[in-house]
């Protein structure tokens, strides 16, 4: 049986990258011309949101996404599905490869 993998992060946190690596059959599959969307939904409230991957060595599968305040904004538990289409019209999809997990926002203060 297949887990996903689950990250966790700090509500509004910004620059958090997620890395990864698009494969078919555990194959690299290479991404030029391809589009990388990757999508988010809270599995509790059902709130979505679809953020689209940077290409970064499209000949080794590879791409990233840089998550902002915004994307970090509400707190929940986001089953993802990261969905590629190619310049062929072919689409391949990864249900639930990953959880992200964004946390409410604690501060603690020093005392002075």
């Amino acid at each position: 049986m297949y887990m996903a993998k689950k990250i966790t992060l700090e509500q509004h946190d910004n620059g958090i990258k997620l890395l990864l690596t698009i494969k078919k059959d555990n194959v690299i599959e290479p991404l030029t011309g391809a589009k990388v969307l990757i999508k988010f939904r809270d599995k509790n409230t059902g709130y979505e949101f679809d953020r689209y991957a940077t290409i970064t060595d499209a000949n080794n599968g590879e791409c990233e996404y840089v998550f902002t305040a915004e994307d970090l904004a509400v707190v929940g538990a986001y089953i993802t599905e990261v969905e590629t289409t190619y310049s062929n019209g072919v689409v391949l999809s990864s249900y639930n490869p990953l959880i992200v997990v964004v946390r409410e926002e604690v501060h603690n203060k020093t005392p002075k």
